[in-house]
This record gives structure tokens, C-alpha cells and sequence, in this order.
């Protein structure tokens, strides 16, 4: 938090009802959002007997919404910048409302409060939002064996792909046969490439020779690929052998 009282003579001062500065209590941001949702971000102020001459947003070291308390015909000013949308409506002095959240929301944004005379105080705090893309669809399933998985039996080959595109942060990937995670020692993860929005795709793929333990003893087995962003989890699976079907 920056805090910022010009220096007045101490005689003057002295003869001031409040010598207290302006107090930034707090500046809430989400650490979090998902993309396409909206925002809310407050700016706590104690103006302690002072007038507010200001209240400016910044998005990296931009401005990008000032509220002006004295001209009461019209307060708020927006500036454009990428990724920040803000609903004019549902912002004021405390409050900042972002809309229609992107890739290019995720950044640093400060808030910051300034006084008129005598005091010309200015108080400024921030906070960090990153923004969530989730993947459009879940992981794909490719390679050889993927539309053959009911043929599927113990001396088997399986080589197959799981990609999860477009997403941010980029998606963890892995791979499971019968509810078991398959061991690292069979799988094999790919570089993270970035496409030109800024969205990032990851790629894994899964190589093994399996044998009875990968079966149920009833002869069923399903392979998946599970992609995960922190606790948010999109299940893709090949299919099932199921007893009984014929070969």
C-alpha cells in the first residue's frame, strides 16, 4: 500500500480539526475468474474529514476508470484498454464491475484515492486477478486403437493421443485404465503450444502393452484421459470391452 500526504507547515497543521491522513482500508480483487464471467472489485476508503477529489483504476500502470465525486452530472470516465470491459451501471466510488472477462483481463489492478486541499492526500493499493480459460470441449482420444476398444484383450499394443486445446493455464493431462492412474513410465507429455489468442494446448500420449490387471475379471476395461485445471476436472473415455460382446 502507498500512502502519500503532501507536506504542509506543522503551525498549519496544528491549527487543522482532523490531522489524520486518508485511510485505504482495503482493495478487494478476485484472485480468480473464470473467462466470459464478470468481476467485482472494491476500494475500501476512509476519507477521515477530507474531501475526495478522485478515485482511479489501473490496469498495469493504465488508467482505466477515474471517479470524479464533484462533478455530479457526470462522475465516471472509462478508458478503453484490452481484456477490460467495465459495466458503467454497477460502478461507482468503492466499486469496480468487470464484464465479459478474457485472457487479456488477467493483470494487476490498483486502486487510488486522492483528496483535495488542504491535505492532497492519495492512497493506493492493488490486486492480482488471473483469469481461467477452461477448454471449449473435452480432451480428444486419437490413434489407432481408439475406435476398437471392445476388440481390445490382454498382449495388446496401445498407442494413443490426448489433447486438451485452448485453455489457461494450460491443462494437466492423465491417463486412466479402469479408474487407475497409468504410470508415468507408459505416458509421454509434450510441449505446451500457444496459439495466437494467447490460449495454451497440451498433449500426452499413452504407449503399453497391457495385460490381464489392466482387465476387470469380468473382462470389461476403459481407458480415459482426464485433463484438470487446479480442482476443475473434464473426464474424455475411449469406450468400454464389455463381457460377452463378440470378437
Amino acid at each position: 500500500m502507498t500512502i502519500i500526504c503532501s507536506l504542509l507547515p506543522l503551525a498549519f497543521l496544528f491549527l487543522l480539526s482532523s490531522t489524520n491522513c486518508l485511510l485505504l482500508r482495503n482493495v478487494t480483487v478476485p484472485p480468480f475468474k473464470l473467462g466470459g464471467g464478470s468481476a467485482v472489485l472494491g476500494c475500501d476508503f476512509d476519507p477521515q474529514g477530507e474531501q475526495v477529489y478522485s478515485v482511479k483504476w489501473y490496469k498495469g500502470g493504465q488508467e482505466i476508470f477515474r471517479y470524479i465525486p464533484s462533478n455530479r452530472l457526470n462522475p465516471i470516465a472509462v478508458f478503453a484498454r484490452p481484456g477490460v470491459t467495465i459495466d458503467e451501471a454497477h460502478s461507482n466510488e468503492t466499486t469496480l464491475s468487470l464484464t465479459s472477462l478474457d485472457v487479456m483481463s488477467t493483470g494487476r489492478y490498483r486502486c487510488e484515492v486522492s483528496t483535495e486541499a488542504p491535505m492532497f492526500s492519495t492512497e493506493s493499493d492493488y490486486g492480482d486477478l488471473l483469469v481461467i480459460v477452461l477448454p471449449a470441449h473435452p480432451p480428444e482420444i486419437i490413434g489407432k486403437n481408439t475406435s476398437a476398444v471392445e476388440y481390445l484383450a490382454p498382449g495388446d499394443r496401445v498407442e494413443m493421443n490426448c489433447t486438451s486445446r485452448e485453455s489457461k493455464p494450460a491443462a494437466d493431462l492423465r491417463w486412466f485404465i479402469n479408474g487407475k492412474v497409468v504410470p508415468s513410465n507408459s505416458t509421454n507429455s509434450y510441449p505446451i503450444t500457444t496459439s495466437s489468442h494467447g490460449l495454451y494446448t497440451s498433449l500426452t500420449s499413452l504407449s503399453i502393452t497391457l495385460t490381464s490387471n489392466h482387465f476387470t475379471r469380468d473382462g470389461k476395461i476403459q481407458i480415459s484421459c482426464v485433463s484438470s485445471i487446479g480442482s476443475l476436472h473434464s473426464h474424455s473415455s475411449t469406450g468400454s470391452r464389455i463381457e460377452g460382446e463378440d470378437d
